[in-house]
């Protein structure tokens, strides 16, 4: 299994499951969208791309 939780249905609890599907929607949308340092998700957080190959960026919701 990969850092991002490929097998959904491993996970033992509501919380674990949640995290693993936040995590494979930023996946998937990363993987069409290189250029962005991080993903907006449905649920309302922003998690890293992980295929950004950019500059670091500072978080979204940072004050810099």
């Amino acid at each position: 299994m990969s850092d991002y939780g490929d097998d959904l249905y491993e996970h033992g609890s509501d919380g674990a499951y949640m995290d693993a599907v936040v995590r494979e929607h930023a996946r998937e949308y990363g993987r069409e969208n290189p250029n962005l340092a991080y993903i907006n998700t449905p649920w309302d957080t922003w998690e890293p791309n992980p295929f950004y190959q950019g500059e670091p960026q500072p978080h979204p919701e940072s004050d810099c």
